[in-house]
């Protein structure tokens, strides 16, 4: 038995506590284990060569398209698509990474399901069958799961639009006593009054720094939400790995000089910056870049 069998964990609580839905292992090759990361709107799929000590690569699916995977696989629509599939047209595909560098497919195979992980950077090629009930399983457990994510998404933008409120206006619909539209009557034109100019509305004020740390990046800067707001995934000194969130309102206030020669090289992992930041929940607010390197 090797050592990638020996930590497999045999139970469905060891498989959770791991942070894992679903671990697929083959007797060669590689084996798959797939993770929510909630913090940062992803879904990990972390392909292992066995017999390499962890070496391997990761594809991180936008949650959105792994809730419709799960979709498809619930509906058994992925079981339809998957006939006549092969790996050049395959039932379902995932393309990620800089200039496309990583992709995700499922197709059908010789000997049943398969789930496809390419890193052309590393030339890196792995296949592991799956079989549909396993699929199946995943599905369901991200589903039991999931539930506490999106509540909070839809908490952001409940907020949001409660924030917004006064900048619509209401209309409404003026209706006759049969309930058809009353018509419309002609108003007559009056000279417009000068108005008094409202006020520009403020950007919320910037939280003061509770600490300052350095990090190293570990994924690339990324959108985070629809607000315009960025974030990145970094590890500090103790290799701890933190979410850190850039809010859109805050970067006119950073060190411009930090945060644009942070922003062009934050396209790939690796870079080393100091922040100051604001904990907040299981996510860090950055409210200044103060320098980059060690």
């Amino acid at each position: 038995m090797n050592k990638e069998e020996k930590k497999r964990p045999n139970t469905r609580s060891a498989l959770m506590k791991s942070g894992c839905i679903a671990a697929f292992y083959t007797l060669n090759g590689y084996f798959l284990k797939v993770k929510p990361a909630f913090g940062i709107d992803k879904v990990m799929f972390s392909f292992v060569q066995k017999g390499s000590q962890g070496k391997g690569f990761d594809v991180y699916m936008d949650v959105d398209i792994f809730d419709n995977l799960c979709d498809m696989i619930l509906s058994r629509e992925l079981d339809r698509n998957l006939t006549g599939s092969s790996q050049k047209e395959p039932a379902f595909s995932y393309v990620t990474g800089q200039n496309g560098a990583k992709q995700l497919s499922i197709f059908a195979g010789n000997s049943g399901t398969v789930i496809h992980g390419w890193f052309s950077e590393n030339k890196l090629n792995a296949n592991v069958p799956v079989k549909a009930e396993q699929l199946r399983i995943m599905a369901k457990w991200f589903r039991r799961i999931c539930g506490k994510y999106y509540e909070e998404m839809a908490g952001y933008c409940l907020e949001a639009m409660k924030g917004n409120a006064r900048y619509y206006e209401q209309e409404q619909d003026e209706s006759d006593e049969d309930g058809e539209p009353a018509p419309m009557q002609e108003t007559p034109v009056r000279q417009t009054e000068p108005t008094t100019p409202v006020a520009p509305v403020k950007a919320p004020e910037k939280p003061a720094a509770q600490g300052e740390k350095m990090v190293k990046t570990i994924t690339p800067l990324k959108p985070f939400g629809n607000n315009g707001n960025l974030c990145f995934k970094a590890v500090d000194r103790k290799e701890r790995e933190e979410v850190f969130v850039v809010c859109e309102d805050y970067i006119s206030t950073f060190n411009p000089a930090v945060w644009a020669d942070f922003r062009s090289k934050a396209a790939n992992p690796g870079v080393f910056v100091t922040v100051a930041y604001v904990p907040h929940g299981d996510r860090v607010i950055v409210t200044d870049f103060q320098r980059i390197g060690r």
